[in-house]
């Protein structure tokens, strides 16, 4: 084969192979997001993922609305497009102590990493700095809460066999186990217990105390009280906890 043929035999197999990458790993995700303020942000900004602080776009245009909002056409590189989903917040983050540039950054929440993913083209409205880190703080309490309640519906099943059987050593053992549990809390996972479980457990136990008082003897009575006063002696938030 002669030299001019190769030559444009393998251009042709480059330019195949570029075209054939670039159908594989599809186009760029361009989306406007709508902000009230956008505290000086330039077209050539970074937009990082918040999580890994990865920069996974940049800013293509930045435009005032009739609305009085201010429009941040903004485009998502190809290959981080998968973590654009339903429920995706843009926030403005400029810094406050420093010279860097103002960017916007990019944040999916636990519950929305199984969402649908956004189309290209789409609008959405940017959150303000404030939304966003409440959102987070709730975001990362959630599986606290989650594991609160799931320690607790073992005492709460405790509870509902004492009620159906009067098993009172295995009350007072049920109450005990639940206050060795609440010693390894957080605060906020003590206070979410005395908040939500608590008053669940005293109304469980007062709407039977009638019937206890006349199946069990006061110092048997006592000795309930006397689990239910340490139960909420070690939610006190003074007591150690985990931090």
């Amino acid at each position: 084969m002669k030299q001019p043929v190769k030559i444009i035999l393998m251009g042709f197999i480059a330019s195949a192979l570029f075209l054939s990458c670039g159908y594989f790993l599809g186009s760029d995700l361009k989306l406007r997001i709508l902000f009230d303020e956008t505290k000086q942000l330039q077209v050539g900004a970074k937009v990082d993922y918040a999580h890994c602080d990865q920069t996974v776009g940049r800013v293509k245009n930045v435009s005032l609305c009739e609305n009085g909002k201010t429009a941040v056409d903004l485009i998502i590189f190809s290959q981080f497009k998968g973590l654009v989903r339903s429920g995706v917040m843009f926030v403005v983050d400029y810094p406050l102590f420093s010279k860097d540039p103002t960017r916007i950054l990019m944040d999916i929440l636990s519950k929305d990493i199984d969402n649908p993913q956004i189309k290209s083209g789409a609008t959405l409205n940017g959150v303000s700095w404030i939304f966003y880190k409440m959102a987070v703080a709730a975001d990362s309490i959630s599986p606290v809460a989650d594991t609160v309640v799931g320690h607790s519906k073992i005492l709460l099943n405790e509870l509902e066999s004492f009620v159906k059987s009067d098993d009172f050593d295995r009350l007072l053992e049920a109450l005990e186990k639940q206050a060795k549990i609440i010693s390894g809390y957080t605060i906020e996972q003590r206070r979410r217990f005395e908040r939500d479980i608590l008053p669940k457990i005293e109304k469980k136990i007062k709407n039977h105390y009638k019937r206890l008082n006349t199946i069990y003897n006061q110092e048997e009575i006592k000795k309930l009280e006397k689990e239910l006063n340490e139960l909420k002696h070690s939610l006190n938030i003074n007591t150690p906890a985990k931090q």
